[in-house]
């Protein structure tokens, strides 16, 4: 297959239409220097005010921030799905029998030698993540480069030429494809640009453009080198592949992941996000110029009247800015001279920062479905337990649909794997997990705990458990099961038996004993 760079750059319609809404979500998502020291996106996120000048524009994107609110809503429903991770059984191994090595090491860690190790399900959970801010993500599955031809399927096993791995692929990666009605992709080009410097020596400005086909049964890898600055020479010259070759997944190797535009919640926030930016920087902007406010002189008319007659300095018009001003020196101005700080209404102040408010938490009603339809600004408890079970079904009905979706993409996974690898029919995997969440129930229980902890119970294990179970409701699925073990060990020192013995009655004044309230339980005289 030899084809040309004007072939190569083409982009899917879906991408030309949502490649400038990616690069907004990822910036409102990430923050920092993705969003504020890229000029680009923040001029288009941030835009001129009518009749604003070029220099006031600049200055409010130099001193402009902003709170990731949006990362907080995706990030809270990936740590929710990892509350019940993803799980996989071997429906055809005899019971008792071991895994696979190829597939227990996949499941231990997923990733290509040299990257960041990471298990099948938090693989996944990290896809999840993606397809949030971004609606697709996609999945390389591939097999390591072999270094040698092999005679046997047991060499290439101890060679570790059969160890499966799978890479993350941005959407703004996968210029084009093509999906069946049923869904399944038959091809997709993948993009990737390197401006590499090999030595000392060398000058930083090569850049190479590659472009990598895959197909059901091949991939092909094309290079197209340029200066930096410039462009390829000539885009309709066809060449042919620098590398490539056949595969054994019988499929496309790139497989997608698609969470639809129901449950694509970045495109859902991404204009509230953005327009809570626009009002908190607008709020700082009122807030300084209301901290700062200007001096103006208002001067009086510096010719006299009919009958009205004015003294010598009030005849020069220059008077507010020919004398020096500052410490130890002295102005002089006429009778009806004046000057004074200006700066807006504070009033007004009030009512901005309390829509910036409002912005902020339709963030979260829009993108939760209502589920976290609450003041979210840290109040203890302002509403009983049972309506945040209301609002958090809707959540649990949100982990649901993704865990559908998730499970079914995992599936489609280990199948190429396992055709890659050359055993399709010797495997049956049953994924489970990302179905089963009780997101009401941390919520509820850390209400009836913190009315539990006004009463107390004279038992040291009884308030290490209630500790320990309130930390680990709090923490969620953000604490790994050694931490939980260390707090439970570290309460359990804690609390003593000492600390919860009945102390022993004291005498009273009147020869009867102090109750615990310092009562005296004798008789009256």
């Amino acid at each position: 297959m030899r084809l040309s760079y004007k072939q190569l750059s083409r982009k899917h319609p879906e991408y030309v239409a949502t490649r400038e809404v990616w690069d907004d979500i990822d910036a409102l998502y990430s923050g920092g220097h993705k969003l504020l020291r890229n000029d680009v996106v923040l001029s288009r996120l941030l835009p001129r005010w009518q009749g604003e000048t070029i220099a006031s524009w600049r200055a409010r994107k130099k001193f402009a921030h902003y709170e990731p609110h949006l990362a907080a809503v995706i990030d809270h429903i990936v740590a929710q799905l990892k509350s019940d991770p993803i799980v996989v059984a071997d429906e055809m191994a005899t019971a008792g029998a071991p895994l696979d090595p190829l597939y227990a090491e996949f499941f231990e860690d997923c990733t290509p030698e040299g990257a960041e190790c990471l298990t099948f399900a938090d693989f996944l959970a990290e896809q999840v993540r993606l397809a949030l801010q971004f609606r697709c993500v996609w999945t390389l599955v591939d097999l390591p480069v072999p270094t040698k031809s092999y005679t046997t399927e047991l060499e290439q096993r101890e060679a570790g030429a059969l160890e499966p791995f799978a890479v993350s692929v941005d959407p703004r990666s996968v210029y084009d494809w093509r999906c069946t009605k049923a869904g399944a992709v038959t091809w997709a080009v993948v993009y990737d640009e390197v401006c590499e410097r090999l030595s000392p020596e060398d000058d930083r400005d090569m850049v190479t453009e590659a472009f990598t086909v895959y197909t059901d049964r091949q991939w092909l890898r094309f290079e197209f080198k340029h200066k930096h600055g410039e462009n390829v020479k000539d885009e309709n010259e066809v060449v042919a592949p620098v590398d490539g070759g056949p595969h054994s997944f019988g499929r496309c190797p790139l497989i997608r992941f698609d969470l639809t535009d129901r449950l694509w919640l970045g495109d859902r926030a991404e204009s509230l996000a953005r327009e809570h930016f626009n009002r908190l920087n607008g709020s700082s902007e009122f807030g300084r110029k209301l901290s700062y406010p200007q001096l103006y002189e208002f001067v009086a008319p510096s010719l006299p009247g009919i009958d009205q007659p004015i003294s010598e300095i009030q005849e020069d018009a220059g008077r507010a800015t020919n004398q020096a001003r500052g410490p130890g020196y002295v102005q002089v101005r006429g009778a009806d001279d004046r000057a004074a700080y200006v700066s807006p209404d504070a009033a007004a102040y009030k009512q901005i920062s309390d829509e910036v408010d409002k912005c902020r938490e339709a963030i979260y009603r829009v993108t939760y479905q209502m589920a976290l339809s609450q003041d979210n600004k840290g109040a203890l408890i302002r509403r009983s337990a049972e309506s945040k079970g209301i609002d958090n079904a809707a959540t649990t009905v949100i982990l649901v649909a993704i865990g559908t979706l998730i499970r079914s993409h995992a599936s489609e996974v280990l199948k190429a794997i396992s055709a890659g690898i050359g055993d399709p029919q010797k495997h049956d995997f049953e994924v489970a997990g990302a179905a089963k969440f009780d997101a009401a129930s941390s919520d509820q229980f850390i209400d009836r705990a913190a009315v539990v902890k006004g009463i107390t119970v004279r038992s040291a294990k009884f308030n290490s458990l209630l500790d320990a179970e309130i930390a680990r409701c709090t923490l969620d699925a953000g604490i790994a099961p050694d931490d939980m073990a260390t707090i439970k060990k570290e309460l359990d020192a804690a609390y003593t038996a000492e600390d919860f013995t009945m102390q022993p009655a004291m005498p009273g004044p009147s020869g009867g004993s102090v109750n615990a309230n310092g009562g005296d339980s004798g008789e009256a005289l």
